[in-house]
């Protein structure tokens, strides 16, 4: 089965980089220009603010998000005035962002756009529900009144708003209000697959674990040496292969994002409050296992955090739960030490990753040898990988 077939079998998909300009750009652009003509109705966004014309660390050129002709996207208000094409307001979302609301959209054209979506998790979770089809969802409303068309190039001058009436729209260059007593509501149509841009470094609010399926970006700006480049990335693919809490359990701990907790069971619900408020009020001396030796800390996990448990005189049955992947900040020696020392990991939401895209080029212009990266790769992680700048799509799996 090939890379886009692959894809194709999921609703939702994140597109997480490992580092910046290791190719998340350039495979959600691959992706979209080759879903645009499978005869489904693609939507995009984005974990927070994306879709920077310059990288703010290295100061190259990043590569624009470019969406094809009836494809939806959503971004935030002001990022919807700076697109590079011709589209139609679907809806204003209620869900507001820094960059103030989210405008849900269909492009009437191919064009350049800047994503900036939800920032937490649970707004993400909103929006895609909004953007998929639900099992009961209701008739769609009949509208009589004309959806909005706007041509980048032809905005109306005024200082304030765009304000969205039941019969017209007026055109302002700053943000979009919604007046709840004025406006028709049209029923945004459903898309069949919702693919998320996000990053790695950006995930401590919003995490890439609610979507379907995940696709990790790695490459030559991780390392420009081969064997550590691998070690980097094996790191991050045995953290996303961590084994996941069952469902009981789960549905008692995603709610919970502050505190350190006592388990009482894998096989049970009862929590028990340690008193302790945070990683950061934990030291040597407590007895963290005083109400048993499986602990649940929602936030980040670091190095200190795993030299405490370290230390304890039953690590060898300890486990720790975290939220998910992206909550460990650990150095991979760390994590490895604690794990070789009999301490074991879980996460409350693991993900499903379908593939791993490789970028051999490093922002500097150093080209890394493909093949011998992806065969290198392949050795140590039993996923599909893909070089997606040689256009390979049928990857490499040992």
């Amino acid at each position: 089965m090939s890379f886009i077939d692959d894809i194709l079998k999921y609703k939702s998909i994140s597109i997480v980089g490992l580092e910046k300009n290791t190719g998340k750009t350039e495979s959600l652009n691959y992706i979209l220009s080759h879903l645009k003509d499978k005869n489904k109705l693609i939507a995009v966004t984005s974990i927070g603010v994306d879709g920077e014309s310059t990288d703010s660390v290295t100061s190259t050129h990043k590569p624009e998000i470019t969406v094809y002709e009836n494809m939806l996207f959503v971004t935030s208000e002001k990022h919807y005035l700076e697109r590079k094409i011709t589209s139609e307001i679907l809806e204003v979302s209620d869900i507001s962002t820094s960059l103030g609301q989210l405008i849900i959209a269909r492009a009437k054209d191919d064009g350049n756009v800047k994503l900036s979506g939800p920032s937490d998790t649970i707004n993400l979770k909103k929006l895609i529900n909004e953007l998929t089809p639900t099992l009961h969802h209701p008739s769609p409303v009949t509208h009589h009144s004309p959806l909005i068309t706007h041509h980048p190039s032809h905005v109306t001058h005024h200082p304030s708003l765009v304000t969205r009436h039941s019969s017209h729209v007026t055109r302002h260059t700053s943000h979009v209000t919604r007046h709840s007593s004025h406006i028709t509501h049209h029923t945004s149509p459903k898309a069949d697959i919702v693919i998320v841009d996000g990053a790695l470094s950006r995930l401590s609010l919003a995490s890439p674990t609610i979507t379907d399926a995940m696709i990790l970006a790695t490459g030559a700006a991780l390392s420009a040496n081969i064997p550590e480049l691998v070690r980097k990335t094996k790191y991050v693919y045995d953290l996303i292969q961590l084994p996941e809490i069952d469902n009981n359990l789960k549905d008692i701990l995603n709610p919970i994002n502050s505190g350190i907790k006592a388990v009482k069971s894998l096989h049970e619900t009862e929590i028990i409050d340690l008193g302790i408020e945070s990683v950061f009020s934990l030291d040597s001396s407590q007895n963290i296992f005083q109400h048993g030796n499986i602990i649940y800390i929602p936030g980040a996990v670091s190095d200190k955090v795993l030299n405490i448990f370290k230390s304890q005189k039953d690590i060898k049955n300890s486990i720790i739960i975290i939220k998910d992947f992206t909550k460990m900040f650990a150095l991979p020696e760390t994590f490895y030490s604690f794990i070789k020392k009999g301490g074991k990991m879980m996460v409350v939401n693991k993900p499903n990753l379908i593939a791993i895209t490789i970028n051999p080029v490093s922002p500097t212009g150093y080209i890394l040898n493909s093949n011998e990266l992806k065969n290198e790769l392949a050795k140590q992680i039993n996923i599909n990988i893909y070089n997606i700048r040689d256009n390979d799509t049928s990857g490499v799996k040992y």
